[in-house]
């Protein structure tokens, strides 16, 4: 989402999945699975989603995702160890 400050400066605040939940009156994971194409979402509400994702300008945060695929081989009780 663009920012004007001033005439000449544009910031961007980054939109996250927890500013689309609150625009669609629903929870963050709802959120997640219908950005991800994942089951358990009705069709109004993934479209609903979508509709706010695109209108806020939403980009996924690529560095997240790397992080989430980067722990995803270590088990849990790996982690805490």
């Amino acid at each position: 989402m663009k920012i004007n400050l001033f005439d000449d400066i544009i910031v961007y605040n980054m939109v996250t999945i927890y500013d689309i939940a609150k625009m669609c009156e629903c929870a963050p994971g709802t959120v997640s699975k219908a950005l991800n194409n994942s089951y358990g979402v009705s069709p109004k509400m993934r479209q609903r989603i979508l509709e706010a994702a695109e209108r806020l300008e939403y980009v996924p945060d690529t560095m997240a995702r790397y992080m989430i695929k980067a722990l995803l081989p270590y088990r849990r009780a790996d982690l805490y160890q």
